[in-house]
């Protein structure tokens, strides 16, 4: 049996800017295919990404023609339109190739991703389900007996029992990077090296409405061993990995366990560049955090600080601890950028808090050099989901996502128009214009690569990409019938033909 990891390439993407832009600049090599790869070393695997491999549409066909196995990781619904592609070009290919899917969209939709003709969806954690699920199949053995899985049987779809979380996760392998090209991410934050990343904990205790990964790992957070973290970090170090992105949701909420990787980080005398996720009122209890940070190699952080409203923090249920307040957000700040860290803030907009956040973009650059702005998109597995749908709010299949089509019902929006240029003025102004004059060269670097991509993206418009924007914002269209449109066009035996023809 051959089998391959999969990140679908792209084929639907919104325009003029991405779906997920932020994921589109930032080529990260994320750690969730090279570990599922370390846990089945026993079988014939390959990784292939298709947001960062160049090759064309007749090369990507031929690929996936030569496994008997395909597994998608598929997280949010902005990935979703694309992994349908993907597995309908699959089924054209051969009806015999297996697909399996998992990640947090899959885990909360996993009937419609079998009905949408997916073979089998791992939920939740993936390691020892994704491994009794390949030993299964290629020993021909029934699959009911695996706890953790969705699949279809005799045109009955099937559920078995949610599998417990792993409690060591120092028993996991080291991830299988030598699975992939890590020449494909250019994600330099100084280092000459190439870019990976550490996951040192799994899972977040917090409740915010809007996110979907607390409930994906029943709010709870585990964490590895420091000695397991700095062995994985002299893994990657010895093979000339010093671009790193610790990939926890809020690395330095186990304090005293996340100082001592950052003492063991400086202790191995490892010239490392470091990325990661902080909260803010970490920062602003614990200063001595920060600073064993940047002695580590930390520099670059980004801070959800979500709002920069008291009341609509509390109505995300986003808790600011230790009696921090808004007002100290700017604190924070402050000491970040004096430890010459650059600071990218993360702010949630939606039409249930009443607030507009572009609006409000000069007050988000008091708080961070760029400001990245996220919809609320109330996917299945948030928290406020069956609270949004039992009050008829949601106006769209939030199953899918695209960024010109509002999930809400009477949603009062700024005109397109605007609507772009003020996401211009979040990514374009005065804090981006101080570094571009300031003398150091690796943020000026990193505020002219994230202006190339923008112009990168606003030029390369197709046809397709045209019509897909003027469909999305048509006024006299309802928001429903907008988004049926757009995925029509994707989702039809005729497209999927066209694929095949190039």
């Amino acid at each position: 049996m051959k089998i391959l990891l999969l990140m679908p390439k792209i084929f639907y993407e919104c325009w003029p800017f991405p779906t997920d832009f932020w994921r589109c600049w930032r080529k990260i090599a994320g750690t969730t295919l090279p570990q599922l790869a370390a846990v089945i070393p026993e079988y014939y695997c390959d990784i292939f990404d298709g947001n960062v491999e160049k090759i064309s549409l007749s090369e990507y066909k031929d690929k996936l023609a030569q496994y008997d196995i395909i597994a998608i990781s598929v997280i949010s619904p902005a990935a979703s339109l694309n992994t349908e592609i993907t597995i309908r070009m699959i089924k054209k290919i051969s009806k015999d190739i297996t697909v399996i899917l998992g990640g947090h969209h899959a885990t909360f939709y996993d009937r419609r991703w079998i009905q949408k003709g997916a073979d089998i969806v791992v939920r939740r954690e993936g390691e020892e389900t994704f491994k009794a699920v390949i030993a299964a199949i290629c020993n021909n053995e029934d699959l009911k007996g695996i706890k953790g899985i969705t699949f279809k049987y005799n045109d009955e779809i099937i559920a078995t029992a949610d599998r417990d979380h792993i409690l060591d996760l120092d028993k996991l392998p080291i991830p299988a990077w030598d699975k992939l090209s890590l020449a494909n991410y250019k994600f330099k934050l100084g280092g000459k090296g190439f870019t990976a990343s550490i996951e040192t904990s799994r899972g977040c205790k917090h409740k915010c409405i809007f996110c979907c990964a607390s409930s994906m790992w029943r709010y709870s957070q585990r964490y590895k061993s420091v000695e397991r973290v700095i062995k994985e970090f002299k893994y990657l170090y010895k093979r000339g990995i010093d671009n790193i992105v610790i990939a926890d949701d809020n690395f330095g909420s186990n304090y005293q366990r996340d100082k001592r990787i950052l003492e063991g980080i400086i202790s191995e005398n490892m010239n490392v560049y470091l990325w990661m996720f902080c909260r803010a009122d970490l920062i602003f209890n614990h200063p001595d955090f920060i600073e064993l940070a940047v002695k580590a190699g930390l520099k670059e952080v980004i801070i959800g600080y979500e709002s920069l409203n008291e009341e609509i923090l509390k109505k995300y249920s986003k808790q600011i601890e230790d009696g921090m307040a808004v007002e100290n957000f700017k604190d924070v700040y402050k000491a970040l950028k004096q430890s010459n860290v650059l600071v990218f803030g993360a702010f949630v907009e939606d039409s249930l808090s009443g607030s507009n956040i572009y609006r409000n973009t000069m007050k988000h650059h008091s708080v961070c050099d760029i400001a990245m702005h996220q919809e609320l998109i109330p996917m299945k597995g948030i928290l406020g989901y069956e609270g949004l749908k039992r009050r008829r709010i949601i106006a769209i299949d939030t199953f899918y996502n695209a960024r010109y089509i509002s999930a809400y019902n009477g949603r009062k929006r700024n005109k397109v128009s605007i609507s772009i240029l003020e996401r211009l003025q979040s990514i374009i102004n005065g804090n981006a214009f101080k570094i571009m004059i300031s003398s150091n060269t690796r943020h000026r670097r990193e505020i002219l690569g994230l202006y190339f991509i923008l112009f990168k993206k606003l030029i390369i418009a197709t046809p397709r990409k045209i019509v897909n924007f003027l469909i999305c914002i048509c006024p006299w269209i309802s928001l429903k019938r907008r988004q049926d449109k757009i995925v029509a066009r994707y989702i039809n035996d005729r497209y999927i033909d066209a694929l095949f023809r190039r």
